[in-house]
Parts: structure tokens; sequence; C-alpha cells
């Protein structure tokens, strides 16, 4: 759809000026990530794994490595254990945000959501569209196949 970067950097990383006329970026947040939902469990902008941005800070280190010791007694819990850990205290310094649902929305919001709005107001949602997480379905054929209705899977590579 378009190059994420330019968003992410904007989003991840503020501008400060330093007295002398430069600008010099200072992160704003140590991890962006897709949001699923926004009420599931209780937990208000419940992230998705599957797309996240994730800035070098100490907070951001600490982090992934507490999220990579709980991952080692169980694998299959990691959106569980992502989310739970940004919100304990073990980190308390662990800066989060969303990453903007038009332009990152999840396969729910893009496919089923704004599929059931349509018309004009489906256009103008979509056009600001960065990536999309091809998720709430399950199965690689079935995601292959839902690309493939909405023109989104290349047949072949560029060159």
């Amino acid at each position: 759809l378009k190059d994420p970067f330019k968003y992410i950097q904007t989003e991840l990383f503020g501008s400060k000026n330093n007295g002398d006329n430069q600008t010099k970026q200072h992160p704003n947040y140590d991890i962006l990530a897709a949001i699923d939902d926004h009420d599931y469990n209780n937990v208000a902008d419940y992230y998705c794994t599957g797309y996240l941005a994730i800035a070098q800070t100490p907070a951001s280190f600490a982090f992934l490595s507490q999220w990579e010791k709980g991952l080692q007694s169980n694998p299959q819990l990691n959106q569980p254990l992502f989310n739970s850990l940004l919100r304990s205290k073990e980190i308390p310094d662990i800066r989060h945000g969303g990453l903007g649902e038009n332009e990152f929305p999840s396969g729910k919001l893009y496919f089923d959501e704004w599929e059931k709005v349509g018309g004009a107001s489906k256009k103008l949602v979509k056009k600001k569209t960065i990536v999309v997480h091809n998720n709430y379905i399950i199965g690689h054929d079935a995601k292959k196949e839902r690309f493939q209705e909405h023109g989104m899977w290349m047949k072949k590579r560029p060159k």
C-alpha cells in the first residue's frame, strides 16, 4: 500500500530544537503497536504483536528481555504476555502507544467493518491505509484468498 517508515519515524520520534537550530530526534514512545481491540478483557487498546515499531531505548530493551523470558516458558501466549507486561509495574518507564488505525488497520477493521460502510467514506478512510494486518481470519489459504479478492496479492515480484 504505502511505505510505513515515514509515518513510523514521525510517530516514534519527535523533534526538539537543541539550541543551535538543528533538529535532534528524541523518542516519544519506546513501542508502538497495531491495535487489535479497544476493549479486550477490560484492556483499552489491546495491542497486536503482528506489527510493532520499537525504538532503541533502555526501556524497550528491558521490555524485550522480560517478554522473551516469559515466552520461553509459554511461547503460545506472546500477545497476552506482551499486553500484560506493558501494563505491569515490572518496567514502569515503558512508553507505549497504538499505531494509527486508519494507517495500520486490523483485518477485522479493514475487511469487515469498513467494507460494511462502503461507498465514498470507505474509499476516504482506505486512502490513508499504509499496512493492513491480514488477521481475524485463520489459515494461509484464507488469508491469500482475502488479499486476492481485494487486489492486494502480488502474482509476481516486480523486477
